[in-house]
């Protein structure tokens, strides 16, 4: 039987690497070693959010049955909103099916929402799924509606989500900025 070496590779991982992994899960503790810091709220994010004086609740209306990719930015959503609320207590969020809720398309169109169609193939069959991606930012009684999805032209589909989720803290902190900062002009 070959005796284990605590010095090996092997030993490192298990000694060293894994119990402060499970550390680090189970503390809600996030590293972010991505080159870009794609997953680190910046400096100017951050004083945004520390602005935030009254509550302020994010409805996103990005939950149900729909495609990977829109799946993708739900999660990036969630966990923007999620950095977010650690920054400042006084900012809520919530997650809303509109087709689950039975809200109407005219509804949502007339909070300024504009539909994305998509194609859907379940069990050979086409049909089409309507999605409506956007964020409503609610401080006092205001409100913003927000696209989460960008729209460029000259871009696929995939693309465009991409970019969309690049820009997410961009597109939040502006909108809760101006909306905050309204309030605190009145």
């Amino acid at each position: 039987m070959k005796k284990f070496n605590a010095k090996s590779p092997l030993g490192i991982f298990l000694f060293a690497i894994l119990p402060l992994v499970i550390i680090l899960a189970y503390s809600g503790i996030r590293l972010d070693l991505t080159k870009e810091k794609r997953y680190t709220l910046s400096d100017s994010t951050i004083k945004v959010l520390e602005s935030v004086k009254k509550p302020l609740t994010v409805e996103v209306y990005l939950e149900g049955d729909f495609p990977a990719s829109f799946k993708q930015l739900q999660s990036e959503t969630k966990f923007m909103l999620e950095e977010f609320r650690k920054i400042n207590p006084k900012i809520d969020f919530k997650f809303i099916d509109p087709i689950k809720t039975k809200m109407s398309q005219d509804t949502l169109m007339a909070m300024g929402m504009q539909p994305s169609i998509l194609p859907d193939v379940k069990d050979g069959k086409i049909s089409q799924i309507t999605l409506f991606p956007y964020a409503v930012i609610k401080h006092g009684n205001d409100g913003v509606s927000i696209p989460l999805v960008v729209q460029q032209a000259g871009i696929d589909a995939d693309q465009q989500l991409t970019r969309s989720i690049e820009g997410l803290e961009y597109n939040l902190v502006s909108n809760i900025k101006n909306i905050a900062a309204d309030k605190r002009k009145k």
